[in-house]
C-alpha cells in the first residue's frame, strides 16, 4: 500500500516523512530540554558589618528634592484618589533616589503620611526591631495651609 497521496493542490504529500518530521522536532526539543540549567552558588560573606553605613544626612537632601519637586503652596486635600496616588509616587521615588546613593545590603523601608489640616493635632509613631550600630531612620515634613506630608525613610542592614 502506497503512503503517497495527491492533495488538492496537486501537491504530493508523504506521510511519513510529516511523522519523521515531528519525530524529529521531538527529538531536538528533548535534547535541549536534557541540558542541567546553570545553576550559580554564592558563598556566605559572613558579613556582620556594613562596608559602607547609611548616611541619614544625604537621604534628607534627597527627600527634600522630591518634596520640591512633587509639592508646593498651593496643593490641597481634594480629591483622595490624587492625593493616594501622590503618595504612592512620592514614596516610590524616595526609595529609588535612596537606593541610588549605593549603600550596599540595606532594606530600604519607605512610608508617606499626607493628611488634611484642619486645626487637629497629629503624632505618628514607630516602632522596630533593629540593631543600633548599623541601622537608621530619617524623617522629613511638608506643610501648608491645607495638608501636611511626613515620609519616614528606614534603612535597615541584611546580615
Amino acid at each position: 500500500m502506497s503512503t503517497a497521496r495527491r492533495s488538492m493542490y496537486g501537491k504530493s504529500s508523504n506521510k511519513k516523512s510529516k511523522q519523521t518530521d515531528l519525530e524529529e522536532l521531538g527529538n531536538e526539543t528533548e535534547a535541549r530540554m536534557a541540558r542541567a540549567p546553570i545553576i550559580e552558588m554564592w558563598e556566605n560573606t559572613y558579613r556582620m558589618e556594613p562596608q559602607k553605613k547609611f548616611k541619614p544626612y544625604l537621604a534628607e537632601k534627597e527627600i527634600e528634592n522630591i518634596f520640591d519637586k512633587n509639592l508646593n503652596d498651593d496643593l490641597k486635600y481634594d480629591e483622595i484618589e490624587n492625593i493616594k496616588s501622590l503618595s504612592q509616587k512620592i514614596s516610590s521615588e524616595i526609595k529609588e533616589s535612596v537606593k541610588n546613593l549605593d549603600i550596599p545590603r540595606y532594606k530600604i523601608v519607605v512610608q508617606t503620611f499626607i493628611g488634611q489640616i484642619k486645626g487637629q493635632s497629629l503624632q505618628i509613631g514607630s516602632r522596630f526591631l533593629w540593631n543600633a550600630n548599623t541601622d537608621n531612620y530619617v524623617s522629613k515634613q511638608f506643610r501648608n495651609d491645607y495638608i501636611y506630608v511626613t515620609s519616614m525613610v528606614f534603612a535597615t542592614y541584611l546580615e
